[in-house]
């Protein structure tokens, strides 16, 4: 007997498991040169399918709205604004103290009224209202919505909204869109497809982070907890950021995400489906195992967080580059937790789903008045 005949006794406390827990960190092929080549061309491949299906998913969705939904421009024409959109300012008082509010001193009521005098019934009215202080600067987008806005039927707007900056002037857009629950389920067919697609061309990766997963299920799913309280942190930290450079608006991306929220439980079962399931696949085997594998052998891991994250942040901006601050905080941290996991894709998909889950819930608990 000599000193290497343990590993062959299946008694042996030096199991394939440890060997497993042993070499996965950093490490997803344990330095195999031929396995680690054949990861990176799997990983422009992913970059390549995302692209391909999100083209040709955007160019059908646009024939069928096209196709289905033009009689939408004219009827947006034939919306009369009865009482125009305006707004009253009062001083947010704090009904425990009796005293203006610190934080948000000012209270908005945002008023107005329109008649359909189309002939169509309008599946979704939207009202995009944006707020500038004294000096033309923009405090933020709100944005009002009404279902199924019926022929002759009128919509009129009582809202309340609350502010740390007094608004001086606002502009508005009405326009008429598709439903709502169309856009869910074409993002929703989108990001099944590729999600799927994913798991068909890199099943090795995924079978083998499942593997490493399952042998220290505690050890990741604390992974997991540990990088949502870290995002929340960075969160916290970017919006102090965005405070002190007076930032005070909520992105485009969020304002649209808002807007496909509404009460109806099919809408809600969707979304849920959409922002908490297939999204967090798509968007973690992308920027982190996808984009994070082809820049980390150029470079090094820090490089590969950072670059990853800042892409991943311009990917979620609609042309309001300041949030670039939040959401690139946001990748950063689900690439640490990516990186530090040993590169197991589940850890952060699984941060990503439970920081959306929260997301979505919060959503819901507007919807019904909940919380405001």
């Amino acid at each position: 007997m000599n000193e290497h005949d343990d590993l062959f006794d299946k008694n042996s406390s030096y199991s394939t498991e440890q060997y497993y827990l042993n070499n996965q960190k950093h490490d997803n092929f344990n330095n195999d040169f031929y396995e680690k080549a054949i990861n990176y061309r799997h990983n422009g491949l992913l970059i390549a399918i995302y692209i391909a299906v999100q083209l040709l998913v955007a160019f059908i969705a646009g024939v069928i709205i096209s196709s289905q939904y033009t009689y939408l421009d004219d009827a947006i024409e034939d919306v009369q604004i009865i009482n125009d959109i305006n707004y009253i300012v009062y001083d947010n008082i704090n009904s425990e103290t009796n005293e203006i509010d610190e934080i948000n001193p000012f209270r908005i009521n945002l008023k107005g009224k329109l008649i359909n005098n189309s002939e169509y019934v309008i599946p979704v009215l939207s009202i995009k209202v944006e707020f500038f202080d004294e000096d033309g600067k923009s405090l933020g987008i709100q944005i009002l919505s009404k279902d199924n806005f019926g022929v002759n039927q009128t919509y009129e707007i009582d809202e309340i909204l609350y502010s740390s900056v007094k608004p001086y002037s606002i502009k508005r857009e009405i326009s008429a869109q598709p439903p709502t629950i169309l856009n869910v389920i074409i993002q929703l067919v989108y990001a099944t497809i590729v999600a799927v697609l994913f798991f068909i061309v890199d099943k090795a990766s995924f079978k083998q982070d499942a593997k490493l997963f399952k042998i220290d299920p505690k050890r990741h799913t604390t992974s997991i907890f540990i990088g949502f309280i870290l995002l929340y942190a960075a969160m916290i930290f970017a919006n102090i950021i965005m405070e002190i450079l007076g930032v005070t608006q909520t992105s485009n991306n969020e304002m649209i995400i808002r807007s496909l929220f509404s009460s109806n439980p099919i809408n809600l079962g969707l979304l849920f489906l959409m922002t908490v399931v297939t999204v967090p696949i798509v968007e973690e085997v992308v920027f982190r195992k996808a984009l994070f594998g082809l820049i980390e052998p150029k470079t090094n891991h820090i490089v590969a967080i950072i670059l990853s994250g800042a892409i991943f942040a311009f990917m979620h901006i609609q042309g309001d580059y300041i949030q670039m601050i939040p959401y690139t905080a946001m990748g950063i941290v689900l690439g640490y937790s990516y990186w530090k996991s040993g590169r197991n894709i589940y850890v952060s998909i699984g941060v990503h789903m439970l920081n959306n889950f929260v997301s979505w819930l919060l959503y819901v608990f507007m919807v019904y008045g909940i919380v405001f």
